[in-house]
């Protein structure tokens, strides 16, 4: 698989990457991958001159060429892959990877033959998307008291289309969702990274819901210097 190395983050399933390329490598492997399965790879720097281990395999969908030769890619990310080991290095980099990456939980209850989360997971899940949708609003309601204002924020549709009342005791999706949520928050590039690693549902919502409670608390005391009471 072709790689596109990010230095400051990275991609995670169900997401959107739209990316602008000018230099001449990715534009020579965005030409290359037009003639396969249209498919690379984003892949996190890892500080230390390499690459990390874990990266999500986008799939270009749509390429604008402009008359100076850079080009505007809206990308899907479909999966994470894990890197094997590397190929190529020049012009762009190539890798072995490993695909299906499961998480350890969702694999252990899967084997187990009844395909369903456990009641504990289900009210995580729910709590997550709680936390979300009340930072949302929270950070649309002072959006609309400050001077400068500011775009109204909305759940993805990813999240919308994944939130736990859609997808009842499905795992996979169950994953997917936990991604979608993760690719909602502002957090730094080593958090979002340690969150496309973790192997395993239950901590990847765990670490979620940490994130959010925190954001959600500092929004909170934020709101309440609003002169409007917030209901």
């Amino acid at each position: 698989m072709p790689l596109f190395p990010f230095d400051d983050g990275c991609a995670f399933p169900t997401g959107d990457c739209p990316l602008h390329l000018f230099m001449m490598p990715f534009r020579m492997m965005l030409n290359d991958v037009q003639q396969t399965d249209r498919m690379f790879g984003i892949v996190m720097s890892n500080g230390r001159g390499g690459l990390c281990e874990v990266g999500t395999a986008v799939e270009n969908v749509h390429r604008e060429l402009l008359p100076d030769g850079r080009q505007i890619l809206d990308n899907v990310c479909r999966q994470r892959f894990r890197i094997v080991r590397m190929l190529q290095e020049e012009p762009y980099m190539v890798a072995e990877v490993e695909y299906g990456l499961v998480d350890d939980d969702v694999a252990e209850i899967e084997a187990g033959g009844t395909g369903e989360l456990p009641d504990a997971l289900v009210a995580l899940e729910k709590e997550v998307f709680q936390c979300l949708s009340d930072v949302v609003n929270l950070t649309n309601l002072i959006g609309e008291h400050t001077s400068n204002g500011g775009p109204t924020v909305r759940l993805s549709d990813a999240v919308v289309n994944l939130q736990p009342a859609k997808h009842l005791f499905c795992l996979t999706v169950a994953s997917d969702f936990s991604f979608a949520c993760a690719d909602m928050i502002g957090a730094s590039a080593h958090l979002r990274q340690l969150l496309l690693e973790t192997n395993n549902l239950e901590l990847r919502l765990r670490r979620i819901r940490s994130a959010l409670k925190t954001a959600r608390d500092f929004l909170m005391k934020e709101a309440e210097k609003i002169e409007q009471p917030f209901n």
